[in-house]
């Protein structure tokens, strides 16, 4: 029988707890170490033993004083809810009275939690991930389904209404998604030495402007000489490539 500290190796929050058996991939069971786990992963974990003990009442003992100790359960840097003891008071942060082998969160434990996060209790304000750790989370989460519900997907969908991304966000998403670093094609209209008359930011503002069908353009853009001919005008796409 032991009191242990779990700690997360990627931003440093620690957790109290204690162990009857010997099992050393036991990091813990509160409620937010648990959600931590699932996102950064046990090999981001870390298990130290604080002291060993002979018997239960005295594991009780040393879990409320180790606990008190560090000032867990007040301290935004560890994940401890509870004093400990007999598995502490979680009446307050866990609904049981409609429990069907799905906690649900009270209003109280919500309120306590963003409380934890926002302002100076943020362990992350003014803070980056180190590329090390980006590493390591996006490692972690790979190949992880995600099946959100219904309700979940309807709120991720109402925060992003009205956002719009930067220019700067557009280029790395499209460059992300297809590989390439061409962001984007604009198209121009040339005389027959080779000077640009007109430009179009696609191939569709230069079908409106020159008032030739869509495919056409399409097939003088490809070297179609019977569209070229019919319509007496020549047009080339210009890529604009992002710098890397």
């Amino acid at each position: 029988m032991y009191i242990f500290l779990t700690e997360n190796l990627i931003n440093g929050k620690k957790y109290i707890g204690k162990q009857v058996h010997s099992y050393d991939c036991y990091l813990g069971s509160g409620i937010i170490l648990k959600k931590a786990i699932k996102k950064y992963w046990k090999d981001n974990f870390k298990k130290i033993i604080l002291e060993h003990v002979n018997n239960e009442k005295e594991l009780n003992e040393k879990e409320k004083y180790w606990i008190e100790k560090f000032n867990a359960v007040n301290d935004n840097t560890f994940y401890n809810l509870a004093d400990g003891g007999q598995g502490g008071d979680l009446s307050k942060f866990v609904d049981f009275t409609n429990y069907k082998g799905r906690k649900i969160h009270t209003e109280e434990w919500k309120r306590e939690l963003s409380k934890r996060m926002k302002g100076d209790g943020n362990p992350m304000k003014d803070k980056t991930h180190s590329k090390a750790a980006r590493a390591k989370i996006s490692k972690a989460n790979k190949g992880k389904e995600r099946n959100f519900s219904k309700e979940h997907r309807e709120n991720l969908s109402i925060s992003q209404r009205g956002k719009k991304h930067s220019l700067e966000t557009k280029k790395k998403m499209s460059v992300a998604k297809t590989g390439s670093t061409k962001s984007g094609v604009k198209v121009v209209q040339e005389d027959m030495t080779g000077n640009i008359i007109k430009e179009f930011k696609s191939v569709k503002e230069a079908s409106r402007s020159l008032n030739i069908p869509y495919r056409d353009c399409h097939y003088i853009l490809i070297g179609s000489e019977t569209h070229l001919k019919r319509h007496g005008i020549i047009l080339k796409r210009i890529w604009n490539y992002l710098i890397t």
